[in-house]
């Protein structure tokens, strides 16, 4: 009994010590890392928060929510940025950082992201002893820029949780006791719950975790680990009947925009902007079908851009003249409605074209795994809807090294991998599915919407982290003597 309980404390004990690790960025300027989009996410929550006090008559509860508050939508570059929604983001994760930041403080929104990151990677990390957990875990925050993401205000880091539980599961064997399948379950819905992105990324990796337990017959655990996308396209689905409920409400429910009368009705991704739109412009070929068939196509795209169309997905969606400052509403909920029927009728326009497009975008976001955009920030909450945040470049120094660093580290650990999996067999499984969740990653990511590098490198620290991981067993099997029959 003591036994068991000292080995408990141990486990508990190098999780906390490895979630300070991982917030290291944090701890050294002082706050959490931030990104251009953190007020929006802020703001989007404070709107959906109001929305709900204002129903409930609780609107008193954290100190009033103005619906109209706000003076304009957060700057582009260094120094100050103020700002309220700019559109509606994921309304779990927003509500959550605008609850956490007004009731605790900015710390609060990173530390349980943290904390769950430590408690995946120390679980990847059975059946090893807890000191070479934390070992394997310091030694992935260190080589990496995973820490700047894990100590971000975004919903970045969570990305990574929906590739790291299925190695978790594999690494298991799949045998898991109904309190820790329970516990995936919820951090894999809570991850596809906090940006629309998540969804395709998930269904990537559900599907092979699926295949896995298929081919070990057993066909309930690869139905079980669908459950979690299952489970959260319902949520989404649910909140946009809320969103579009709001009538003229705002950019979440109450924020006071245009955004949820722009939600069209049902919808699995609720009020989003037209990414996938903005993309095919970019990518050229829509431009050239739709100069060629509008008006008669039937595209309210068409409509909006009568004068012609923005060549960047910059413009479509920041630019001056941008597409939800030029549509009606009723405009608007067309566009976003009928993205996948234009991509797919510009697929069939140019499908050489538009193909070696998405190809492109998907191999330069495979390679990307920078963190320029990733900034040190302080924060003043100025109100329900409004945070300032006093944008600042980490050290240029600390900065090109970390990325020198991790681009040595993820190429060496990427062919210790591969070299594992081919003596290894047990290990194949787990290595083609991070390799499958690194592609789809870049896909989603860089074909649907536009390659960055935080895109990629909120998920490629996991290859450092599953060959140290994995390290071992090429001890072990290197002590086998071979079977002489």
């Amino acid at each position: 009994m003591g036994d068991a309980k000292d080995g408990r404390t141990g486990h508990v004990a190098g999780i906390g010590l490895l979630t300070l690790v991982l917030l290291w960025p944090a701890l050294w300027s002082g706050a959490p890392t931030a990104f251009l989009d953190t007020v929006n996410y802020y703001a989007s929550g404070g709107g959906a928060v109001g929305f709900f006090l204002d129903r409930t008559g609780l609107d008193g509860l954290l100190g009033g929510s103005t619906p109209g508050e706000g003076a304009g939508p957060a700057g582009e570059g260094g120094g100050q940025s103020d700002g309220v929604a700019t559109d509606v983001r994921s309304v779990p994760y927003s509500v959550f950082v605008n609850v956490a930041m007004r009731v605790v403080g900015p710390m609060a929104t990173v530390v349980p992201m943290a904390l769950v990151t430590a408690w995946l990677i120390w679980l990847m990390a059975a059946p090893l002893r807890p000191s070479v957990r934390f070992a394997v875990g310091t030694g992935s925050a260190l080589a990496t820029t995973m820490p700047f993401y894990a100590a971000q205000i975004m919903p970045d880091i969570q990305a990574a949780w929906l590739i790291a539980i299925p190695l978790v599961v594999m690494r298991r064997d799949g045998r898991l006791g109904p309190a820790l399948s329970a516990a995936l379950l919820l951090a894999a819905v809570a991850a596809i719950l906090v940006h629309y992105s998540h969804i395709p990324l998930a269904a990537a990796t559900g599907t092979i975790l699926g295949v896995w337990f298929l081919a070990r017959r057993r066909p309930g655990a690869a139905l079980v680990a669908q459950l979690p996308l299952v489970v959260a396209v319902a949520i989404n689905l649910a909140m946009s009947v809320v969103i579009a409920g709001t009538g003229g409400g705002g950019g979440s429910p109450g924020s006071g925009g245009p955004a949820a009368e722009e939600s069209g009705g049902l919808s699995v991704v609720p009020g989003r902007v037209p990414v996938l739109l903005a993309r095919l412009f970019e990518d050229g070929a829509a431009i050239r079908y739709l100069t060629e068939t509008c008006p008669e196509n039937g595209f309210a795209i068409c409509e909006v851009y009568d004068d012609g169309f923005p060549d960047t997905s910059r413009e479509v969606l920041w630019g001056e003249d941008n597409v939800r400052s030029l549509a009606t509403p009723a405009q608007m909920r067309r566009v976003t409605a009928e993205e996948m029927a234009l991509a797919r009728e510009v697929i069939l326009y140019a499908p050489l074209a538009q193909i070696r497009a998405m190809a492109r975008n998907t191999g330069d976001q495979f390679l990307r795994i920078g963190f320029s955009e990733m900034r040190l920030a302080g924060y003043e909450i100025l109100g329900p809807l409004r945070v300032r945040l006093d944008l600042r470049r980490a050290p240029s120094w600390l900065m090109q090294g970390l990325e020198r660093v991790q681009a040595v580290s993820v190429s060496l650990s990427a062919l210790a991998l591969l070299a594992l999996a081919w003596r290894v067999p047990a290990l194949r499984a787990p290595v083609v599915l991070l390799a499958a969740g690194l592609l789809a990653n870049a896909f989603v990511c860089g074909a649907l919407s536009a390659p960055a590098g935080r895109y990629q490198g909120r998920i490629v620290w996991l290859v450092v982290t599953l060959a140290l991981v994995c390290a071992p067993q090429w001890s072990i099997r290197r002590s086998v003597p071979p079977v002489r029959t």
